[in-house]
């Protein structure tokens, strides 16, 4: 490989487990999450998913 090429690792396998929605709701506010607006927006990498949370802080 020449010294100035790119590397690039493999992607990590995708987490397949699927977190209910009280797990997910628990995480979320369990590390504490939060919002400026009545919407919160998380992404989880290690499943590839995108969760939308409408509420308040803890809700």
């Amino acid at each position: 490989m020449r010294e100035t090429a790119l590397s690039i690792p493999e992607e990590p396998k995708t987490n397949e487990h699927r977190m209910t929605k009280e797990e997910i709701e628990f995480f979320v506010n369990h590390i504490g999450l939060s919002s400026d607006t009545h919407y919160l927006v998380w992404v989880d990498i290690d499943r590839q998913l995108t969760h939308v949370f409408l509420g308040t802080k803890g809700k």
